[in-house]
C-alpha cells in the first residue's frame, strides 16, 4: 500500500463495477467510469426483448405499459 487510496483501492484491477441496462445510466456516464453492462431482458406477448442500450431504451413506455396491465417477466 503506498498510502494513496485512489491509485491503490479503486484500481479496476481489483474489482469491476457493472450494472444492466435497466439502471438507465447514459452512455457516456458508463464510459467515463468504467462500468461494464449487461443487457436487461423481458418477456412479454410470449416474446423475448433484450435492452442493448441505455439511451435507445423507452424506460417510460415500458413503464407506462405495465401500469396499463401488460404483463411483464424477466429472468
Amino acid at each position: 500500500f503506498s498510502g494513496d487510496w485512489s491509485s491503490d483501492v479503486c484500481s479496476s484491477d481489483l474489482y469491476t463495477i457493472i450494472t444492466d441496462t435497466s439502471a438507465n445510466l447514459p452512455s457516456a456516464y458508463l464510459r467515463r467510469h468504467d462500468i461494464e453492462v449487461i443487457p436487461f431482458s423481458y418477456f412479454y406477448d410470449s416474446e423475448e426483448h433484450t435492452c442493448l442500450d441505455t439511451e435507445a431504451w423507452d424506460g417510460e413506455e415500458y413503464y407506462s405499459a405495465i401500469r396499463k396491465g401488460l404483463r411483464v417477466t424477466t429472468s
